[in-house]
Formats: C-alpha cells, sequence, structure tokens
C-alpha cells in the first residue's frame, strides 16, 4: 500500500511536469515537483551498479571534513537542510549561510573546526531555500507562498547578532521565487522562478538600497523562457565589453541567454540545447568566460541515455551562437544538482554521491579529483544528501548544504595545495621589550585563532612556565613550542598588538611567530629577536657590542652580554662623551624611564650572571 501510494505521487509529478511544458500558467519543474510532494528519497528502478560502497568505494577522497552541524542545533525544530552560502564580514571573518526547513542559519567558521552558530532568522516552512549576500544583507526566497522576499541584516553579526529587516514584495505584488542569482559587478539582483513574471525569464531588481530594493525591469524571452535558474556576468572585453549578460537554465528549453544591461529592453541574444536535454537545472562559468558548465537534473533519473551523472560544457565564446561542446562524468549513477567554480576547479552537490571536485582546467579531460560522499548509503538517483556548495571564502574552506546539516570542507589535498594557511602575519612589529615579543596578529582585518611561538636559539631557553598574551593562558606543544590554546573570548581579538610575555624567553634569542585558523596550520613564520635594533634599545643586558676608540663609538648588540655591556652603561651612568646613546642602555624591564641609573648596571650585571630576570613580572613570572 505504501509502495502504491508513493507511485501516485510519483505518477502527480510527471503530471505536474507535463503541465509544466504545456500551458502558460506556472508550474514546478519536474525535478522540483518529486522534492514538493515529499519524494526526497524516491528511487526509480535503474541499475546501482556504479555505487562506489557497492564496488568497495571510499567516502572521500582528497577532502576532509572539519566539521559539521546538524539542522536541530540551530533550536528552530528544523529536521532538515538545503542551500548553502557564504559570507565574508568587513573585519575578515568567515561565516557559512544554511537554509533550514523553517529558517536560515548563520555560523561563524572562522575556525572551521570549531565553528560557532551565531543565530537563525525563522520564516515560514519550505524543503527549499535560496539565500544571496547583496553588501551586508542576507535576501532569501522560497517557492512557497507568503514569505515574498526576506531581507536579514549581517551588520552586526561579528557581535553575533543578526536580524530580520522586513519581508517585503518588492511593492509589485511579489510572494515566491524558486531562485535568486547576483552580479556584483553590477549591484542588481534576478529573481529566477517567480510569481511575479508568471515563472517566466528574470525579473531586475535594483539594490542601490539594499533595505528597499525595487523591481527595475522584466525579462520574459521569446519564445517565453521558464528560468529555473541564473548566473549573471558584467562584460569587460570582448564583443560584449560593458554589457551585462544572464545565462538563464530553463528546463526542457536548454540554455538561454540574455543581455539585461538595459533594464528596460533586455533581450535574448542566444540559445542551445544539448543531448539528452531534461531539465536545464543550473550551472556555473568558466572565469575566461570560454566555458559554460551545465548540470541537468532530470537526465540521470529519466533518460534512459543518460546512466551516469553527467555535466555538459557549452562553448560560450560567441553569445550569439553557444555551441555544445563536450559532457564529463565520474560514473556514478546520481543525480547533480548545484555546481559552482572557483579557478580551475568546478565543485558540485550531487545528492546521493555528496561532494565532487573536478579539474577543469582542460576540458577535453576533465577529472574528478577529490569528493566527499555525504550520504554514504548509495549512489543512486534519489533526492537526498547535498544540496547547495560555496567554495568561495578566502580560506579555501567549502560549504555544502545538505538534507542532514551544513558540512565544512578542507578540499586542499583534492587540489594539490597545501592546507589553506592562515594568513601571514604582519611584519610591523610595534616594539620589543626585554621581557616581551610585541607583535601585530591581524593582516586584511583576519584574526587567527591561535599563535604559535617556537624558539630558535641560540641555546635553549629558561625553563619555560607558561607563556600569556592579552591575559589568555597557553599550553607547550613539546620543549620550543607554544600555542595560544583557541579560548571563547579568543576569536574577539580587542588588542590590535599582542604581547608575548617572557618569562621564558632568553636574550639574545630569536624566536619564530606563527598564526594558524586551526589546529596545526601555521602561516607563515615571522622571526623576532629578544635582540632589536640599537634604534629601538629595549631588550635585556646585551646593549652593545665592542669600542672602537678610531671613532669613539660603540657597535650595535652582539648577541653576548660581557663586560663591554657593563662598561658602556657606567660610561653612560657617569655621562661619558664616548657613552651610548641612551635608549640603548637605558634598560628598565618594561620600558625606558628616560633615566641610566644603577638598576640599569645591576641589570647587566646580574644578565652576565645568567640571572636573566630580576625585576618583578606584571604577568607573574617567577
Amino acid at each position: 500500500m505504501r509502495k502504491h501510494a508513493n507511485f501516485c505521487k510519483y505518477i502527480m509529478a510527471c503530471l505536474v511536469a507535463t503541465a509544466a511544458s504545456s500551458n502558460s500558467s506556472f508550474a514546478i519543474p519536474p525535478q522540483d515537483a518529486l522534492v514538493s510532494l515529499g519524494l526526497l528519497d524516491l528511487v526509480n528502478s535503474k541499475s546501482t551498479t556504479n555505487d562506489s560502497r557497492a564496488a568497495g568505494g571510499a567516502q572521500s577522497s582528497g577532502v576532509t571534513l572539519l566539521s559539521k552541524i546538524t539542522p536541530g542545533a540551530f533550536g528552530q525544530g528544523a529536521s532538515s537542510a538545503n542551500e548553502a552560502w557564504g559570507y565574508v564580514s568587513p573585519t575578515g571573518r568567515e561565516y557559512a549561510i544554511i537554509g533550514l526547513q523553517n529558517a536560515v542559519g548563520f555560523v561563524e567558521v572562522t575556525d572551521p573546526v570549531n565553528p560557532v552558530i551565531v543565530g537563525a532568522v525563522r520564516g515560514q516552512s519550505s524543503i527549499w531555500r535560496d539565500m544571496k549576500v547583496v553588501g551586508e544583507y542576507c535576501y532569501n526566497v522560497i517557492e512557497q507562498t507568503g514569505l515574498g522576499l526576506e531581507i536579514i541584516n549581517l551588520t552586526n553579526i561579528d557581535n553575533g547578532v543578526v536580524t530580520l529587516s522586513k519581508r517585503t514584495d518588492l511593492n509589485a505584488g511579489m510572494d515566491t521565487s524558486h531562485n535568486i542569482a547576483y552580479n556584483e559587478d553590477s549591484g542588481f539582483m534576478y529573481l529566477a522562478g517567480s510569481d511575479l513574471n508568471s515563472g517566466f525569464g528574470l525579473i531586475a531588481i535594483d539594490t542601490t538600497d539594499p533595505i528597499n530594493p525595487v523591481v527595475a525591469g522584466t525579462w520574459s524571452g521569446s519564445p517565453l523562457v521558464r528560468c529555473h535558474d541564473a548566473t549573471v556576468v558584467s562584460y569587460t572585453s570582448g564583443a560584449f565589453a560593458g554589457r551585462e549578460i544572464a545565462f538563464c537554465f530553463a528546463g526542457g528549453s536548454g540554455v538561454h541567454i540574455a543581455d539585461v544591461t538595459d533594464k528596460n529592453n533586455m533581450f535574448t541574444i542566444g540559445a542551445t540545447l544539448y543531448p539528452n536535454v531534461s531539465f536545464c537545472h543550473q550551472g556555473w562559468l568558466s572565469e575566461d568566460r570560454h566555458y559554460l558548465f551545465v548540470g541537468d537534473e532530470a537526465d540521470e533519473n529519466s533518460n534512459p541515455n543518460v546512466t551516469t551523472t553527467t555535466t555538459y560544457v557549452i562553448d560560450v565564446l560567441d553569445l550569439n551562437n553557444p555551441q555544445f561542446f563536450t559532457s564529463f562524468t565520474n560514473g556514478l549513477p546520481s543525480i547533480d544538482h548545484n555546481m559552482i567554480g572557483r579557478g580551475d576547479y568546478l565543485y558540485q552537490a550531487n545528492y546521493t554521491s555528496g561532494l565532487r571536485i573536478y579539474d577543469i582546467s582542460d576540458v577535453n579531460n576533465v577529472s574528478e579529483v577529490g569528493f566527499y560522499d555525504t550520504f554514504p548509503s548509495n549512489d543512486s538517483t534519489g533526492f537526498s544528501g547535498a544540496w547547495g556548495v560555496y567554495p568561495l571564502l578566502p580560506s579555501g574552506r567549502v560549504l555544502v548544504g545538505d538534507g542532514s546539516g551544513l558540512y565544512i570542507f578542507d578540499a586542499s589535498v583534492a587540489l594539490g595545495a597545501p592546507s589553506p594557511a592562515a594568513p601571514s602575519l604582519a611584519i610591523g612589529v610595534q616594539q620589543q621589550y626585554n621581557r616581551y615579543l610585541a607583535f601585530d596578529p591581524t593582516v586584511n582585518g583576519a584574526t587567527p585563532a591561535a599563535i604559535r611561538v617556537t624558539h630558535q636559539g641560540p641555546g635553549s631557553p629558561a625553563s619555560p612556565k607558561f607563556l600569556t598574551a592579552n591575559g589568555r593562558t597557553q599550553d607547550q606543544i613539546d620543549e620550543n613550542v607554544f600555542l595560544l590554546q583557541d579560548t571563547p573570548d579568543f576569536r574577539v581579538w580587542t588588542d590590535p598588538i599582542c604581547f608575548v610575555a617572557d618569562c621564558i624567553f632568553s636574550p639574545s634569542n630569536s624566536y619564530a611567530i606563527q598564526s594558524t585558523f586551526d589546529s596545526f596550520v601555521y602561516s607563515s613564520e615571522l622571526v623576532l629577536s629578544t635582540t632589536p635594533t640599537p634604534a629601538d634599545g629595549r631588550f635585556y643586558g646585551d646593549v652593545v657590542g665592542t669600542f672602537d676608540p678610531g671613532t669613539q663609538s660603540w657597535s650595535s648588540s652582539d648577541s653576548f652580554v660581557n663586560a663591554n655591556d657593563i662598561l658602556a652603561v657606567v660610561q653612560k651612568f657617569q655621562l661619558a662623551p664616548s657613552s651610548p646613546a641612551t635608549p640603548i642602555v637605558d634598560i628598565e624591564p618594561q620600558s625606558v624611564n628616560a633615566i641610566v641609573n644603577g638598576s640599569d648596571i645591576l641589570g647587566v650585571v646580574l644578565s652576565f650572571q645568567f640571572v636573566q630576570y630580576p625585576f618583578a613580572s606584571p604577568d607573574g613570572c617567577p
């Protein structure tokens, strides 16, 4: 009886699909109809002999799962998730945006191993959502009545706050939309599959005022085009320089290309079909704008000529005459859903086979270089598993929205690159005290999750006790390496300068400092010495090198605390004409006090006797 009911649902979906192609009223595209009817796990009778598990395949290759957040963790009662997107705040902190069954969730992923849920904006229940970020606002749509366009304010997200600014019908009666496309170069957003135009073409939205977007124009195609999704870009060279071009993925009618520059006169300039077109679903334009990669959501499931996950490549060098060029597959039967390209790689969310990464540097020889199967039970032509992928974060982390939640991946091995490094430490060293190393740990507003300090010599450091920076405790990894721990308050770095307490540091030694965004993935080294240049002079004990009778001057410090250093300080104390400059010999423990006195002499003498730190420490060093 249950099987019979599911079969009836499937027939209903097919009828909806047929209606979509036979009348002008808006209808749900065929595969999304299956989703809307609750058939997320429907699997047809096709063979699954290519199933990677059935063949003894692995769950992943070249891709590491850093963390996962389930829908229930957002506290909204959601049982499933769908689309994923990303956002980078003005401070450089990275965020994931995940569509939930009844909300949009926001997660800080700056530390991808320890993601932090910022919050969720609850809305109308829907199996699918689509989100895009415009400036510091997230726009959300669903294909259910009653929501309109949802605008979520991200301006305070670094402080853990996201708020709903408004829900709007754009003053035009807009209620539903299947997808959103956004062109950062033009600032225009485009609704695809919106009831504003009975599901046809694109609706151009002016986002100059992000809180109050307005309809700027409509393109419907000729003949009418049901645009399911779109990619919109601005051309800066070639025959279409200065033009804004939309690539529309239009179900059974294939790919349509429109010039959307003039919102009062948007028009079709090219269209093409590809072999076995069933439901042209979504795609992505190569960075050189030569090829368009297209995913068909129905070919693997319903076309007898397509038995494996197939991506179609369209040559769009001539926008007026796009041509099918080639196709590629990884040999699995699963359905491809959404894809995004970055550089030479194409990232796909392919339902039951999960995240798939292809090297597209040579479109004649595309190869799969990595994957992570988020639905390990099978690779069948069902609709469970990975829905959306976002690989565009500056760190290189890859976000996947899946029915089971948000996945955060490191795909560096698949790309043949080292793990994404934390930003290099700024070289602008602020000060070098005898008891501290001081440096700026941020680059372009990015904040490290941890800092590692490594003793480089000469000799061995004094017996390590602890290391602090801005009051945060440290753990010792080995004899010479110390790591700033990722404590709850650490991700908010209030002081732009990091002072590392020098309980363990020895004069005349060098230390390498590195930043990290996750465990043991460090930036390049910034090497600092406890013996700075004579111009700074705030080191302990080693104040000069040797005296030159000919020039009556002292050379700079030489990494040795000896009688010359004592003599130089004594000379300064006695106001001798040949004494070094004051900053060189004024070696008070934390900052110079502009007075050379007995405590400075005592400090050198004690250092000479290997009593390195005779002064009380503000950080409790022994």
